[in-house]
């Protein structure tokens, strides 16, 4: 009753019952009193009046049970208005909804705290606290007989509930919806919803979101061609239908973190933190440092032996700016970083599962390195500082690039050497092995190039991964070979005004040519020759990166596995090893947890990879929502539904006429 339906026995029970009290009103006929008077001959002619009128008062007693009975049908009527298949009657019934899929948004930006005040403390409501009101708000205003079904959407699609009408089932699943760390496929949430309504009578689709990526590419989806009407119910800042603009939001957040080892020292590096401002005023934040070698969560990040540092940094209101750590400790591999507010501040951070970022430091191989010399000992003292390098020596004379082709062409499995330095020999590079040749001479069989007294040498390409952090200011020269050029190369140093020097290359492999002998120059003396030879060769055997690309929270991911093996492991953040999916030599998954996922064999070999929040789940939506939101396939509305006059509020409205009609004629019948 008045939201509530009463079961059959219910309702049979209180009709029985009421029906059997009003008979047995009737059935007890009124008696009247015996009055003893002084003289009866007074009454007779009073009396023979009452017997004229007796069949008068016989009909109005009947007339009073009818209505009676009336008055009892219309709230028996009210009580059973599930039962008896009554509809609404401020809206047509071929409109009326029998099944309907609720779709809550979980992704990041519904951690928002933007909300109203929780009552008794200085926080906020987050968006999802507001999206879930409205759920509810949903299935108590369901009609009797609707049946609903509720999914949540972020990266991944999840039902809560089967089709059902069980208001208490329906509430359990909303209280116990979660947000999540991923970002918001919409377009996948609309396709599952319609696909459960095909077939169904009146169906439609209810999406309870706050704005989330732009709803342009979802038109003319499958809902518009299933003719199934969407209805927006859209929490926080876009709620209003007038916005224009949406307010600033109290939140810093951490865009992006990125480490990159020294050059010319492996075990330092510098770390880069991204750090946004959403207020609109300046801040100057708070970062911590944090670095574990076995940290994968917050929670491992956060223990007093991670922290290893705190910075400050002012960042413009509405803007983003750059913190740069240098000299950092490279002995661990995990590094995070978090911001929040001066410890001053009179605001709290409305959206603080955006203010940790992660890196990890890449996977350095390994790598075989062939120096063929004829006796330079600053090239092979610059080659033998780096610790990842496995230097093997030989003269020009014993060089064999036709037996180093054939071992190629076997596989990487039984290739003797990743880089070959070819130092001041005219031999050519190995068919399928990437190489550095330095000569003044050009290699057998090709066009002699420009040999001339050498000028100024000046870096034309800083960008490129070869030329970080290396300089040729005041390096003297003798003697330089300027190298032809061709459709695809990259000249990264030549002379002042002059030709090219140095040059990339990349067919087959990569190749780098460089028209000097560094037995003719002082650069075997600088700190550039170990910078520029640690460049060179991560670039040509593929390890230049320096920087792990992020894994984006709720989409697929493919990572490249570095050995062959059946037993690899996958560790989610807080969570236990599993057993991974492997798909050739790619490693599958996807989460939406933020931290540091690892991937590992038995054999104690690991893949470790960061996470980042996706693009667009930002707590502070900029663009205006007419923008965002474009008009939906059938139909949209951002405003509150108002649910039609039920049936029994109307019945109880007769019934009550019905009383003041019988009043007023009880109220006649006594003055008159």
């Amino acid at each position: 009753m008045m939201g509530e339906a009463l079961t059959w026995q219910e309702w049979m029970t209180w009709a029985g019952a009421m029906l059997a009290a009003l008979t047995l009103l009737y059935l007890l006929r009124p008696r009247r009193r015996r009055i003893e008077v002084p003289f009866g001959g007074l009454w007779q002619q009073v009396l023979a009046q009452a017997e004229a009128r007796q069949l008068g008062r016989r009909w109005r007693r009947l007339l009073s049970w009818l209505l009676m009975v009336t008055l009892a049908a219309l709230m028996l009527g009210a009580l059973g208005e599930g039962h008896l298949g009554l509809r609404g009657c401020s809206e047509p019934a071929e409109i009326v909804a029998r099944h309907t899929v609720v779709i809550v948004d979980t992704s990041a930006s519904m951690q928002t705290r933007d909300g109203l005040p929780v009552p008794g403390s200085l926080d906020r409501q987050s968006r999802l606290d507001e999206a879930k009101a409205r759920v509810r708000e949903l299935i108590q205003g369901a009609r009797p007989g609707e049946r609903l079904l509720l999914l949540t959407a972020s990266g991944r699609l999840r039902t809560r509930t089967g089709w059902t009408d069980d208001r208490r089932k329906l509430n359990e699943a909303v209280s116990a919806v979660r947000a999540s760390d991923g970002g918001l496929d919409l377009q996948r949430a609309l396709d599952a919803a319609t696909d459960a309504l095909v077939g169904r009578s009146h169906p439609r689709t209810v999406v309870v979101t706050d704005g989330g990526p732009p709803l342009q590419p979802l038109r003319g989806g499958s809902a518009a061609s299933a003719g199934i009407a969407v209805t927006y119910l859209v929490v926080g800042p876009l709620r209003l239908k007038e916005t224009r603009g949406v307010p600033p939001v109290d939140n810093l957040a951490v865009e992006r973190v990125s480490v990159r080892a020294n050059p010319g020292d492996p075990g330092r590096g510098l770390l880069m933190v991204r750090v946004r401002n959403d207020r609109d005023t300046p801040v100057v934040a708070r970062v911590d440092i944090a670095a574990a070698s076995d940290a994968r969560s917050v929670a491992d990040f956060q223990r007093d032996a991670s922290v290893r540092a705190v910075k400050t940094l002012r960042v413009p209101a509405g803007g983003g700016a750059w913190l740069r750590v240098s000299d950092v400790d490279l002995s661990v591999g995990r590094f995070a970083a978090r911001v929040r507010p001066p410890v001053d501040a009179t605001w709290r951070d409305r959206a603080s599962w955006d203010d940790w970022g992660f890196t990890v430091l890449a996977e350095r191989r390994q790598l075989d390195v062939l120096l063929v010399t004829p006796g330079n000992l600053f090239l092979e003292a610059a080659l033998l500082a780096n610790e990842r390098y496995r230097l093997r020596k030989l003269s020009p004379e014993a060089y064999d690039p036709a037996a180093l082709a054939r071992d190629a062409e076997k596989g990487a499995a039984t290739r003797p050497v990743h880089v070959v330095v070819l130092d001041q020999t005219d031999k050519p590079a190995p068919a399928g092995v990437a190489s550095l040749r330095m000569a003044v001479k050009p290699p057998e069989g090709s066009a002699p190039e420009t040999l001339r007294d050498a000028g100024d040498l000046v870096v034309r390409d800083h960008g490129h991964p070869v030329m970080r952090g290396v300089t040729f200011h005041d390096v003297n020269l003798d003697k330089v070979r300027l190298l032809p050029t061709q459709a695809g190369d990259k000249v990264l140093a030549g002379e002042r005004g002059g030709g090219a020097v140095l040059v990339a290359r990349e067919d087959e492999v990569r190749r780098l040519e460089m028209g000097l002998d560094l037995m003719e120059t002082d650069m075997g003396a600088r700190y550039a020759l170990p910078v520029f030879m640690g460049n060179a060769v991560d670039w040509l055997a593929g390890e230049d990166a320096g920087l792990l690309s992020a894994l984006v929270l709720g989409e697929p991911w493919a990572v490249q596995a570095p050995v062959r093996s059946t037993t690899w492991r996958w560790l989610a953040p807080g969570a236990e090893a599993v057993p991974a999916r492997v798909a050739g030599d790619q490693l599958v998954g996807a989460s939406e947890v933020q931290g540091v996922h690892v991937w590992e064999t038995a054999e104690g070999q690991q893949v470790a990879r960061p996470t980042r929040l996706p693009d667009t789940e930002r707590p502070a939506l900029l663009s205006p929502p007419a923008a965002r939101w474009s008009p939906p396939p059938v139909t949209a509305q951002v405003t509150r539904e108002r649910p039609p006059l039920p049936v029994w509020s109307w019945l109880l409205l007769v019934a009550l006429g019905l009383l003041t009609v019988e009043w007023a004629l009880y109220h006649r019948r006594r003055t008159v």
